[in-house]
């Protein structure tokens, strides 16, 4: 009996873009009043200006550039396929799976530093994110899940 591939799928969080929309339009709204009733110092719309391009950049990185990662391990033709597909942006990356090759949890060190990624770890690469903004419980559950179907095929 052949192992099946075990997939994982990591989808941007639905929170997260919300969190994004509202900064952005609270930013929208302060530039629009400062635009409407201008400050007696010209630095005001300045600095409004400044925080609303910061929220766009934000903007399109949470809705542009932000991938689905699929994460599929096929023990049976011993690969691990990592899929990312965002709007503006595709990669797709084949690890082989070696004695070495495992999947770890880390500490997100960015946005939040209370929330986990599953990392996948290998020889050849760099450690690859598989899923990220999870809790301390569901990483290393995943993790489990995947490290025990890298060892199916072994």
């Amino acid at each position: 009996m052949q192992p099946e591939p075990l997939t994982f799928v990591d989808r941007p969080r639905v929170s997260h873009r919300i969190v994004t929309l509202a900064i952005f339009g609270v930013s929208v709204f302060a530039l629009s009043k400062v635009i409407a009733n201008p400050p007696s110092e010209p630095w005001g719309i300045w600095a409004a200006s400044g925080i609303c391009l910061l929220c766009v950049a934000a903007l399109a990185n949470q809705f542009l550039f932000r991938p689905v990662r699929v994460t599929t391990i096929d023990p049976k033709k011993g690969l691990i396929v990592i899929e990312e597909k965002a709007p503006l942006r595709e990669r797709c990356l084949a690890v082989p799976i070696t004695f070495r090759t495992h999947f770890d949890v880390s500490q997100d060190d960015g946005e939040n530093n209370l929330s986990f990624r599953v990392r996948l770890r290998s020889e050849e690469h760099r450690p690859l994110p598989v899923m990220e903004f999870l809790s301390k419980t569901h990483a290393e559950e995943i993790a489990r899940q995947a490290n025990a179907g890298l060892r199916l095929g072994a």
